[in-house]
């Protein structure tokens, strides 16, 4: 859904490393989390778009709002921004979270 793996080629930087190709559908994702980078606080520090995920560390340095926290408001709009620009949800219902605790913990990761 948002591309394939493929193996680089002989001329590529790194051959032989396995490299996705981003479908249209992971270009649009790719698009809007560059897009939340230059134009919000929370960002997404680092993120890999996978054939059919994506994986994403958000760097979160405002508060959340009505109750809700800054993750659950960040992925959702995300996700609701990418549901309106390709007409369908690509998503599942929920995601996975993990608190990033040190940095010893984030180069593991």
């Amino acid at each position: 859904m948002f591309g394939k793996i493929s193996v680089a080629d002989v001329g590529a930087t790194v051959p032989g490393r396995p490299q996705i190709e981003l479908s249209e559908i992971g270009q649009q994702v790719e698009s809007a989390i560059q897009y939340n980078n230059e134009h919000n606080d929370n960002m997404f520090s680092k993120y890999a778009i996978m054939p059919n995920h994506i994986h994403l560390i958000v760097t979160i340095k405002s508060a959340g709002d009505r109750g809700r926290s800054p993750l659950q408001n960040i992925v959702r709009n995300l996700k609701s921004y990418i549901t309106k620009q390709i007409g369908f949800s690509p998503w599942q219902r929920s995601y996975y979270d993990r608190i990033i605790r040190d940095e010893t913990e984030y180069q593991r990761i």
